[in-house]
């Protein structure tokens, strides 16, 4: 490592690339390697690196070198929903990683529109970008992604035949550990809220939810099932005309933050406590400043090492030229107050 060797540069002139390598107490040569990618820099030393470039102000001629290299040092992020607090988290873990490696990133909201995911992924390939981060809507456009674009990498959600990696949760397993939990707490009449039915997310988790059922020799019941689509309404009144029925369920299991929210509604619509009245299990990511709730028992993605794969294997694919191979990670069930052991009298209101 080099050390400083104390000159203050002319503030005058452009900041040079030997400025940069005494600001950051490094080599030329390692802030050559850090910018291009050329050689593995460990993390702290490249983030150094960009540190003195963002203080210095340093461009390096970035515009005639991008050309020279066929790159631009920026990937795309084009998320579903923002609202989604798995996506606000996923956004700023892509952007943390991203940065270590040298890339910045161009962020886009499809708001779960096709056409507007249409729109954002043309917007992307104008600019150039060295590869994509997509949470899809469509199929379609995921297919025109992975046939004409850029490396691609699909995250949260899935399409059988798509030529590109994903990172994905293993949410027949996150359906299980939820259920599972609330089966050991004696709970045998459970609400399940789910999210919209063409996504892959939903269909892994109802196909999880089905298998625990037949293992455990049940029919599932398909009456208690509840759509809450994106914006949660349809569950909140869904839930609320269920938990007036004579066979009031004793738990809710809530398959996306959006559910988990229309649950917590319809709980409060129906005066109902929670877990005194009605255990409940939500399936996403925790988030005080979105969720009206503490402490709920959550069936966790993830979000960390889903942001760190997706920059990973698209980094890989724009270093190889090669489709990578996907990702599935495993979630957890993360306990918290909002569950408790079924009551006596629980049971006999639920079979009345």
């Amino acid at each position: 490592m080099r050390k400083p060797t104390g000159r203050k540069r002319d503030t005058k002139r452009p900041a040079t690339v030997k400025d940069v390598a005494r600001v950051a107490e490094v080599s030329v040569a390692t802030v050559s390697h850090a910018i291009n990618n050329t050689r593995k820099v460990n993390p702290e030393t490249r983030e150094r690196v960009f540190a003195a470039i963002r203080k210095l102000g340093y461009s390096g001629h970035s515009i005639a070198r991008s050309l020279r290299r066929g790159r631009t040092s920026t990937l795309g992020l084009v998320v579903s929903d923002i609202e989604n607090p798995f996506f606000t988290k996923l956004a700023s873990h892509v952007q943390r990683v991203a940065s270590l490696h040298g890339y910045q990133v161009i962020f886009a909201n499809s708001d779960e529109r096709a056409d507007r995911e249409r729109q954002i992924i043309d917007a992307l390939n104008a600019q150039r970008v060295d590869g994509i981060i997509l949470a899809p809507v469509a199929r379609e456009n995921a297919e025109r992604l992975a046939q004409s674009g850029p490396p691609l990498a699909l995250v949260n959600r899935h399409f059988s035949g798509v030529r590109a990696p994903h990172v994905i949760v293993d949410d027949l397993l996150g359906a299980r550990l939820g259920f599972d939990h609330l089966w050991a707490l004696g709970h045998r009449n459970i609400a399940i809220i789910r999210g919209d039915v063409e996504r892959s997310t939903t269909k892994d988790r109802i196909r999880g939810l089905r298998e625990a059922h037949r293992v455990r020799g049940v029919a599932f019941d398909e009456t208690r099932l509840i759509n809450a689509g994106y914006s949660g309404d349809h569950g909140t009144t869904g839930l609320a005309e269920l938990m007036v029925s004579k066979q009031r369920p004793t738990a809710v299991f809530a398959l996306s933050n959006w559910a988990l929210l229309s649950g917590i509604r319809g709980l409060q619509r129906s005066a109902l406590r929670c877990p005194a009245d009605v255990s409940l299990v939500g399936y996403g990511v925790s988030s005080p400043y979105w969720m009206p709730a503490a402490s709920v028992c959550m069936v966790e993605q993830p979000v960390v090492a889903m942001a760190e794969a997706c920059v990973r294997v698209l980094l890989e694919q724009i270093k190889d030229g090669k489709i990578a191979k996907s990702v599935v990670l495993p979630p957890t069930l993360t306990l918290g107050e909002s569950t408790r052991r079924v009551e006596p009298r629980q049971l006999r209101k639920a079979s009345a």
